[in-house]
């Protein structure tokens, strides 16, 4: 079985792991929740950690509440702001909040991220997101979610060759979402912001967001504990009760390319 071996500075990093997290959502909520989990346990193993900056230029709604993690008395305010401030109160962190879209332009030294994790609803985001991260000489990977009613995906892919042992197994690249399918052809849904959580149910199941955050934060304390991942990302479907594994395969890509 092929394995991508990751970055050195990730898995035996000299100081925390730089994580930047566009999105604050359904998703994105959920994830910051598991990577403030992620990062505890890295610590407790003698591991840096993880210092993460948190990306969103959207308040609350009420349509939010239950589907995604904020209360009544959070309504109106930044999700990325209400978020990271809950976290760093609950754990005594000193992560970063970042109340406005991510695109790249800002120019922040202390936002220099070594992973980025996208929970964004659109196919021109990622785009944005995927060009951005390109140009940033120090991203060495992109966490990609996404989620329709009842399915979901979690792609892991590298932005640049990553040094591998010697070995006919290892994979040096992993292809991000924007290399495995073409965003331009995504049609996109123009759907104005729900005025209510059962209205907003109508087009998203109520725990999806919250599985596919859970598979996301998996896969990377798979990469941190073992060093190495047989499988990049998964693909999960609700109604089925089924996950299958995206394989550190260039076969299975290739297959994934040839179906679009």
């Amino acid at each position: 079985m092929k394995k991508h071996y990751l970055h050195k500075e990730i898995t035996a990093a000299d100081g925390p792991v730089y994580v930047a997290l566009v999105g604050c959502g359904g998703t994105g909520s959920q994830i910051l929740t598991g990577l403030a989990r992620l990062h505890y346990a890295l610590c407790q193993l003698r591991h840096p950690g993880l210092n993460v900056s948190v990306f969103d230029d959207d308040n609350v709604s009420e349509a939010n509440i239950a589907r995604q993690n904020f209360s009544p008395l959070d309504v109106g305010r930044n999700k990325a702001v209400v978020s990271v401030t809950k976290i760093n109160q609950f754990m005594g962190f000193s992560w970063k909040a970042c109340p406005f879209a991510f695109d790249g332009s800002r120019s922040d030294d202390t936002v220099r991220p070594s992973i980025l994790i996208s929970a964004v609803d659109s196919a021109r985001a990622r785009t944005v997101i995927g060009r951005a991260a390109r140009l940033d000489s120090h991203c060495l990977y992109w966490l990609d979610t996404g989620n329709t009613r009842d399915t979901g995906q979690v792609i892991l892919g590298s932005l640049k060759d990553i040094p591998q042992p010697p070995g006919r197994d290892a994979v040096a690249v992993l292809p991000s979402v924007d290399e495995l399918y073409d965003l331009t052809k995504v049609k996109e849904k123009a759907q104005g912001p729900s005025c209510s959580l059962a209205v907003a149910l109508e087009h998203q199941d109520l725990l999806v967001n919250t599985i596919v955050a859970s598979w996301a934060v998996q896969l990377l304390w798979t990469g941190f504990r073992q060093g190495h991942l047989e499988n990049h990302g998964c693909f999960i479907d609700l109604k089925s009760m089924r996950v299958n594994p995206l394989p550190v395969d260039p076969e299975a890509w290739k297959r994934i390319k040839g179906n679009i």
